[in-house]
């Protein structure tokens, strides 16, 4: 069995805080609460990909941040929600917490996609707060907090295809080679050179594992 794991932190966006605003006109000095609310922080989402067999992204990029909500602004604009972080995962991808050791996620279809941490709520801005009774609020609310929280991800793989032999023999430009040999139109043949650990397929042929 081929293991492949990585450590990650990851971070949903803040809500954008509402905004506190009266709104003043040439004519019109008491124009009322105009105040706008924020917007909602970017989730941290989980994807598979079955087009990658590796953690190997999450080893050279450890922080995945989602971007926060904008805040409220005058005249009841609402604040821009922040955009999602996505992480994009080979299938059999298991995903825990690392401080616990609790199994947060298991990829296993490959359409499977799953929100590991939500963004912020929005802030209410104080144009919501106005009412019959009410007609100059100056109430707002803040922005939802973001979620961070560290992460284990395992990538467990059975192989198809195995060398066996003492590591000590080996260096580096004695890896193993796979050669893949396929008689296409008119008899020409083409022939793959593949090397190290991973899924391998060519023109429609069976996909194999590789360890």
């Amino acid at each position: 069995m081929f293991i492949d794991t990585a450590i990650i932190l990851i971070r949903s966006g803040k809500g954008g805080n509402g905004c506190m605003h009266m709104l003043r006109l040439k004519g019109n000095a008491k124009g009322g609460p105009d105040g706008g609310d924020g917007g909602k922080g970017g989730d941290i989402v989980v994807t598979a990909n079955a087009h990658i067999d590796t953690l190997v992204e999450f080893g050279f990029r450890p922080h995945w941040f989602a971007q926060e909500g904008e805040a409220g602004s005058k005249k009841k604009c609402a604040g821009k929600a922040g955009v999602d972080c996505i992480l994009p995962v080979p299938l059999g991808t298991q995903i825990f917490d690392a401080e616990t050791n609790e199994l947060l996620v298991d990829i296993v279809s490959p359409d499977q996609t799953v929100i590991l941490a939500h963004g912020g709520h929005g802030g209410i801005g104080n144009d919501r707060f106005k009412s019959a009774v009410h007609q100059t609020p100056t109430e707002f609310t803040p922005g939802g907090d973001a979620i961070e929280r560290q992460l284990r991800m395992e990538l467990r793989l059975i192989a198809d295809v195995g060398f066996v032999g003492h590591g000590s023999f080996l260096r580096e430009d004695d890896v193993p080679v796979i050669c893949i040999l396929e008689i296409g139109q008119n008899n020409r043949r083409g022939i793959d050179v593949l090397g190290g650990a991973g899924e391998r397929t060519r023109s429609g042929l069976p996909v194999f594992t590789v360890i």
